[in-house]
């Protein structure tokens, strides 16, 4: 088993890069999440 840190991260990481963690339905069983991060914009 494991310590329930990942998720703690993984929303911390997004709200650090302005992105959003959802959870989805996962049909299958178990727990589904999307991470999404904004793209990297042009270096000047």
């Amino acid at each position: 088993k494991g310590l329930g840190l990942g998720l703690v991260m993984v929303k911390s990481l997004a709200g650090a890069n302005n992105g959003s963690v959802r959870l989805l339905d996962s049909h299958a069983g178990g727990s589904r999440f999307e991470l999404t991060l904004p793209a990297a914009g042009k270096k000047e």
